[in-house]
């Protein structure tokens, strides 16, 4: 199959804590609970859910990765699950430090707070990419779009956005309130942008620091594509709804009923906001949907992820194995 799409992005091994249901989580001591060690982080987490949404074991993914998981002991584990599932992936492994992501999760299984060493993307640079990768020649191989993980380094983004935005369609996961900043004057370079209501209200915030206008997300992403010529947008809110910016056009996505999931039905939300992203880009560029239509594909997806342990639903993984055997 040919690749359509290339993702640059982190893989880290997830520590996730969860405490017992009948244990309120208190701070400043020790809590009983459970532990679940998996290999995640922003960019692996689209790519491993994309591939499982292709779903043919027999076929090549329709998408590259690149990303660095360091040379610790325990990034064999990151190397493993890659390859269980047949991601083609390009790797740079010049840091010693294996990337981790530690989660805490309150008693309704939501994340409380979270910690990243995330060193070992710091090799994925301009020099990784033009000399030891040669992303020119594999992007010239009809790539159309570009994903890039907000956790990638400043300079690296900056790179990537302004040598690649007029050859490709970049899409950019914005992560945090602290890394969606990093894209703020590529607005009108980059194809979408995907974050959360917090996060698009403190970018905004940081591109208007004079103005003290308060501003809903749904005028915040008017004033975005108007001001800064920002073209599609996706902004989550939990259960209230998505705001959509589509082709410079601002309107709501409701979530259908059947895609909620209680509070206290969630088994975990880490990741859920990349496993949306990635239903996004399968249903929007390998089965060429309507954005709307991609979208309420991808929140249907992401209800599977809710009711996982994991970072992907465990039924797709699932399947996907049985087909290897």
């Amino acid at each position: 199959m040919n690749k359509k799409l290339i993702i640059i992005g982190g893989t880290n091994i997830d520590i996730v804590g969860t405490p017992l249901k009948e244990n309120k989580l208190e701070l400043e001591t020790s809590n009983i609970g459970d532990v679940v060690i998996s290999v995640g982080g922003v960019g692996k987490n689209i790519a491993y859910n994309l591939r499982l949404l292709e779903g043919n074991v027999n076929e090549k993914s329709f998408f590259y990765f690149v990303t660095s998981f360091g040379n610790s002991p325990i990034s064999y584990l990151a190397k493993n699950n890659l390859e269980e599932v047949k991601i083609d992936y390009f790797v740079s492994n010049t840091i010693d430090n294996a990337p981790i992501y530690l989660a805490i999760n309150n008693n309704n299984n939501d994340l409380f707070v979270s910690l990243c060493d995330n060193k070992a993307i710091t090799s994925l640079d301009k020099n990784y990419f033009e000399n030891d990768l040669h992303l020119d020649e594999i992007i010239s191989n009809n790539i159309e779009y570009m994903v890039l993980d907000g956790n990638l380094d400043q300079e690296t983004i900056s790179y990537l956005i302004e040598k690649y935005h007029r050859k490709l369609k970049i899409m950019v996961e914005g992560v945090s309130i602290f890394k969606v900043i990093k894209f703020k004057d590529y607005l009108d370079k980059i194809y979408l942008l995907k974050c959360n209501e917090i996060e698009i209200k403190e970018l905004y915030k940081v591109l208007n620091a004079e103005e003290k206008v308060n501003l809903d997300s749904n005028q915040i992403l008017d004033q975005l594509s108007s001001k800064y010529k920002l073209r599609n947008a996706i902004v989550t809110n939990k259960d209230a709804g998505i705001l959509i910016l589509d082709n410079f056009k601002t309107y709501k996505v409701d979530i259908p009923q059947k895609n909620l999931v209680k509070e206290g039905e969630i088994v975990s939300s880490n990741g859920i906001g990349d496993s949306l992203f990635a239903a996004f880009i399968y249903n929007y560029v390998y089965l060429n949907h309507s954005f709307k239509e991609s979208l309420l594909e991808a929140t249907s997806y992401s209800k599977e992820v809710l009711l996982s342990k994991f970072t992907y639903p465990d039924s797709y993984l699932n399947k996907f194995l049985n087909k290897l055997h």
